[in-house]
Formats: C-alpha cells, structure tokens, sequence
C-alpha cells in the first residue's frame, strides 16, 4: 500500500529556551553520529534560521537516522539557511503570518 506524498514549504524557528539537560542529550545524540554542534551560549535562540520543505512524516517507535525512537520522524529536503529574524514561537508546530513566510521565501 502507497501512502499519498505531499511537499510543504516550512520554516525553521530555534526556541528561545533550552534547558542545560535538553541541550546535553541533543549534543550526545548528534555527537553519537559523527556532528558536532556548537556550544549552548553560541546558538540563535528565539529566531526563524532557515526554510526546508517537509516531504514525509511518520511516527516510529524505533530509532532511524537522525529519528529518535517513540517520535515523529520528518523526511526533510533543501534545507536553506537564511539571515536569523527574531521571532517568538510556540511549542510544537505553529502558524506564522503570510508576510514573514514570503519574506523568507524570497
């Protein structure tokens, strides 16, 4: 059985907060596949980053890749790094204003 595919353009926001413990395991978990991330005090915290599209996502109980295990496994492409807007988000996914998504888009 196929599932439908479905591309979405997505912008890529950095949470303002990030606990000592939450930073900790992302570092171990990237560092466990050869990347290297910078240090807490030098990430652009509270921004939008960058745009990729958003190609697939499914929940797996199991590790794959960059998935961790009892999560939402996102298949990503062309990912794009842009000048950091500061921007305050939400937990999980959230909608931004037209104008800000044409601004990046641009």
């Amino acid at each position: 059985m196929t599932h439908p595919t479905y591309t979405q353009q997505a912008l890529s926001h950095y949470s303002l907060t990030c606990t000592k413990k939450e930073y900790q395991l992302a570092k171990e978990f990237c560092q466990s596949m050869g990347v290297v991330i910078p240090e807490l005090i030098s990430l652009r915290r509270g921004q939008v980053i960058g745009i990729v599209t958003i190609v697939d996502c499914k929940f797996s109980q199991v590790a794959s890749g960059w998935g961790m295990a009892g999560q939402y496994h996102w298949h990503l492409e062309n990912p794009r790094e842009i000048i950091p807007i500061p921007y305050i988000g939400r937990l999980g996914i959230f909608e931004v204003p037209d104008d800000l998504v044409m601004e990046v888009a641009a």
